[in-house]
């Protein structure tokens, strides 16, 4: 988390993510920006949690990806795929 942090990445996708849109109705630049950060957070920390696509959230229980993203409990599958369609 902080290696992200200090290298500027979180900044770089969310930025990515927010201007490869193509939209201005786009769902990621109507999310907050604390939400924006947490789905941000939650892709990039699916494999630090044992996860390697977005369609393993269905069954995953755990409370570490929720922790790592900073929310009390982490996304699911459904709020993530939305967002990435």
């Amino acid at each position: 988390m902080a290696a992200a942090q200090e290298t500027g990445l979180l900044s770089a996708l969310e930025t990515s993510l927010s201007s490869s849109s193509g939209e201005a109705n786009s769902r990621f630049t109507h999310l907050s920006c604390a939400s924006r950060r947490m789905l941000v957070l939650t892709l990039l920390f699916l494999g630090v949690v044992g996860l390697r696509r977005t369609w393993d959230l269905r069954g995953y229980t755990g409370d570490t990806l929720a922790l790592l993203s900073g929310r009390k409990r982490a996304y699911g599958y459904f709020h993530t795929e939305r967002l990435l369609s």
